[in-house]
C-alpha cells in the first residue's frame, strides 16, 4: 500500500477494528507516519485554550502574549532542526525537535509537535534516514501552523 492510499483511507473516515487476535500483522513505518500525522489536527483548540486558560489572564491576551514568544524562538528553532538534519547533528536536532515539540504542543500544535517528536526520537536512536525529507516537511508545517494560529477567532 502506498501512502496516496493511505491518506485516502484515512480520509473516508474511522475504519472498523476487525478481531485481530491470534494474528500477525505488519505494516509499513510510513504508513503510520502519515495516519498519525494526518488524523490529528492542526490546532487543538481544547489544548490551546486550556494553556491559556491556566496562565489566568483573557485568554485573548494571552494568546498575543505566548504566540509573540512562540514567534521569537520557533523560526530558531526551525532552522536549528534544518541545519542538524543536513549535517546530521543527532544532539542538536535532538535538542531542537525537543524544544519546538514542546512550545508547539502547548498552543495545540498537534501535527507540529508529533512531527517534532518523531524527529526527537529518531535522534535519540541515531538514525539518519528520510531527515532532509522530514525536515522540509517540518518546514511547510510549521508555516501552516503559524497561519492557523494567527487566524482571527481562534479563541
Amino acid at each position: 500500500m502506498d501512502v496516496g492510499h493511505v491518506i485516502a483511507v484515512a480520509m473516508l473516515g474511522p475504519i472498523p477494528t476487525p478481531d485481530l487476535r491470534g494474528h500477525s500483522l505488519c505494516f509499513p513505518a510510513d504508513c503510520f507516519a502519515v495516519l498519525g500525522t494526518d488524523m490529528e489536527p492542526l490546532i487543538d483548540r481544547a489544548q490551546l485554550l486550556e494553556s491559556l486558560n491556566a496562565m489566568g489572564d483573557d485568554p485573548k491576551s494571552s494568546l498575543a502574549m505566548v504566540l509573540e514568544l512562540y514567534l521569537e524562538d520557533a523560526p530558531q528553532l526551525v532552522m536549528a532542526i534544518q541545519q542538524a538534519s543536513a549535517q546530521p547533528d543527532f544532539d542538536a536536532l535532538r535538542f531542537a525537535a525537543h524544544s519546538l515539540k514542546s512550545s508547539s504542543g502547548t498552543l495545540g500544535a498537534k501535527r507540529l509537535a508529533s512531527l517534532c517528536q518523531r524527529l526527537e526520537m529518531q535522534a535519540r536512536s541515531g538514525d539518519g534516514k528520510n531527515l532532509s525529507a522530514q525536515s522540509r516537511q517540518l518546514q511547510a508545517l510549521y508555516r501552516e501552523t503559524l497561519t492557523a494560529l494567527q487566524r482571527p477567532g481562534l479563541v
